[in-house]
């Protein structure tokens, strides 16, 4: 039976909004995902409560991407998010739970992309040949899956990733360009202004 591209993308992106559930990824899949650390890991950078709130951001972008959250509830998580933190801000644990369900979600969304195109479920635009397109598809993926896998990803440009991401899941759907920018950097930031302004509001 011939995979269609809109079964698999069905299929495998169900399967991600189960994984990228409010609870995380849990450590089984760890083989799966590299460089998940401990909650006692002493390599982890402190990040203040505005990066780490950027970072959730990019986090629940994602998840309302596919599916996990709804975008109504993106300021509410934003919001509580702050609230539960004490007046020292993020804690260690806090920081590397974020990091591992970045790291983990980012690489699906790669990895995921990868099999629909080996799995020749892709439908590619019209205007280069289909070897180019997969040849430039699977060069991107690798690029970005190496990336997450050698560098720390709270020190990654997220935004320029996404981009990257986006634009080979558009080539997939038989279009050049991704339709829109829901990972854009005034999105993000109007969402970690909207919590500091809730939060310093209920506190007053």
């Amino acid at each position: 039976m011939q995979i269609t591209a809109k079964s698999f993308r069905a299929a495998a992106f169900t399967m991600m909004a189960i994984i990228m559930s409010p609870g995380g990824i849990q450590v089984s899949l760890a083989a799966d995902v590299p460089s998940l650390v401990a909650p006692n890991d002493k390599g982890i950078p402190a990040l203040s409560t505005a990066d780490y709130l950027d970072r959730y951001a990019d986090l629940l972008l994602l998840r309302e991407r596919f599916g996990a959250v709804l975008g109504s509830e993106v300021p509410d998580l934003m919001r509580a998010k702050l609230e539960s933190f004490d007046q020292n801000g993020p804690q260690l644990s806090d920081v590397v739970v974020l990091r591992n369900d970045l790291m983990a979600e980012l690489n699906y969304y790669a990895v995921n992309l990868r099999y629909l195109i080996l799995a020749e479920g892709a439908i590619w635009p019209s205007d280069r040949s289909v070897s180019t397109y997969r040849n430039d598809a699977l060069s991107a993926l690798s690029e970005v899956i190496g990336e997450l896998a050698a560098g720390d990803v709270m020190d990654i440009d997220i935004n320029h990733l996404l981009h990257r991401l986006e634009s080979v899941n558009a080539w997939t759907e038989g279009v050049t360009e991704p339709a829109d920018d829901w990972f854009s950097a005034a999105k993000r930031q109007s969402l970690v202004d909207a919590a500091m302004k809730a939060a310093h509001h209920s506190s007053s």
